[in-house]
């Protein structure tokens, strides 16, 4: 399981430990928030490309949630991607993107950052 921590600071920047950590596709993908901006009501993270979250059942890029001083996010890489072929004793990934966006109390953006996760197939 993968253990993000994201800091949204007081002056509206976003910080996140652990960014570039690799997770096997069977994993869950943790999103810990810590608040620390008063106007930071809501936080979205959206995929370039790859459903992580289920919404309503569905597949889907992005997720959204309503903010207290911590929250968590979860979702999941994609099952049944083709990685790349590597040579044999080595661990094969996917660079996912992904944007984590927070808002204010009124929907207008307050600031994103672009970090990303690896998918690894070993």
């Amino acid at each position: 399981m993968a253990d993000i921590e994201v800091i949204l600071q007081a002056d509206g920047s976003i910080e996140v430990l652990n960014e570039f950590q690799p997770v096997t596709e069977t994993e869950y993908v943790h999103w810990h928030f810590r608040n620390h901006n008063e106007e930071a009501v809501k936080v979205s993270v959206e995929f370039e490309d790859a459903n992580y979250f289920l919404v309503a059942a569905e597949p889907s890029r992005s997720f959204s949630r309503s903010l207290c001083h911590s929250d968590t996010i979860y979702g999941h890489p994609p099952l049944g991607r083709t990685f790349p072929v590597v040579e044999k004793g080595r661990v094969s990934g996917i660079r996912d993107k992904y944007t984590i966006t927070t808002y204010d109390d009124e929907d207008g953006k307050i600031n994103s950052l672009d970090p990303e996760i690896v998918p690894i197939r070993p």
